[in-house]
């Protein structure tokens, strides 16, 4: 049985859109696109932590609910994939279990820390939360009302550092500025949150001239930027080759154009079966 032509270049349509996918994840691990730092649960265990971003000093809480009086692991794993802790909890007689800690010592570098908890049941779930180390500070935005975070090297929110606004027509991070001497700057950014091309440095702008700026990986998600603020600079942009909302945008006519594709198929096999 021959199918029209235009149902075969649908299909084929949907096919290249679902690789096009593929390889855009591959380029920019979209494993947490969605927000730079979350605290929800993800798996068949729900998991949570009192907040998404946590100082240096700040107390993390970890809490969920499972099966009454059930052994767990809790796995603590930061930005580099290194497990930073794992101990063993019992969840309590009515399936509830908590664990508290801090932050500290060589292995609680800035980033997405992920929270694994898992019993020896196949029950699993996860949450994520964003840490500030000490040295540094975190400056939030809004994108679609949700709420994302740079991380700029200071012991405190630097007095010339006003509004951070991002542009997603030109892909974008716009900060706004009040300092008449030049800045030397440091600040981590996170690919989900902005990033650019693998193995090309940002495009940075002063007042609309560009100014050079070294980029180093921190992690396989974080780009640290260094560059020279120039006096009496009003605003500076930080450009890249995509922003947070893009994927949802992305993703959503990818997704239809498959299950339509799929129906299709799915439907001319069966209208195949019962002829």
């Amino acid at each position: 049985m021959k199918y029209p032509s235009s149902i075969l270049f649908l299909a084929m349509i949907s096919g290249i859109s679902l690789i096009s996918w593929i390889l855009y994840a591959s380029s920019i691990n979209i494993a947490a696109f969605a927000q730079s730092s979350t605290s929800g649960e993800i798996g068949n265990l729900p998991v949570t932590v009192n907040k998404a971003l946590f100082q240096s000093g700040e107390i993390i809480v970890v809490k969920g609910k499972t099966n009454p009086n059930l052994s767990l692991e809790i796995k603590v794993i930061n930005p580099n994939g290194a497990i930073y802790r794992s101990v063993d909890v019992a969840a309590s007689s009515a399936g509830d279990f908590e664990y508290q800690f801090k932050l500290g010592g060589k292995l609680a570098i800035g980033g997405i820390f992920k929270v694994v908890v898992s019993s020896g049941t196949g029950l699993e779930g996860s949450a994520t939360f964003e840490f500030v180390p000490p040295g540094w500070v975190a400056e939030e935005f809004m994108i679609d009302g949700k709420p994302y975070h740079v991380r700029i090297m200071s012991d405190e929110k630097p007095d010339w550092l006003g509004e951070i606004s991002p542009d997603t027509q030109s892909k974008s991070l716009i900060m706004h500025l009040s300092s008449e001497q030049g800045v030397a700057l440091k600040m981590e950014l996170d690919d989900r949150v902005i990033a650019t091309d693998p193995g090309k440095c940002f495009v940075v702008q002063a007042d609309g001239e560009p100014v050079d700026v070294t980029c180093s990986r921190v992690d396989h998600d974080t780009t640290l930027i260094s560059l020279t603020i120039p006096p009496q600079t009003s605003e500076l942009q930080i450009i890249g080759t995509s922003i947070a909302p893009e994927f949802g945008a992305f993703l959503v006519p990818i997704v239809v154009l498959t299950a339509i594709s799929a129906s299709i198929v799915a439907g001319l096999k069966f209208r195949k079966w019962v002829t």
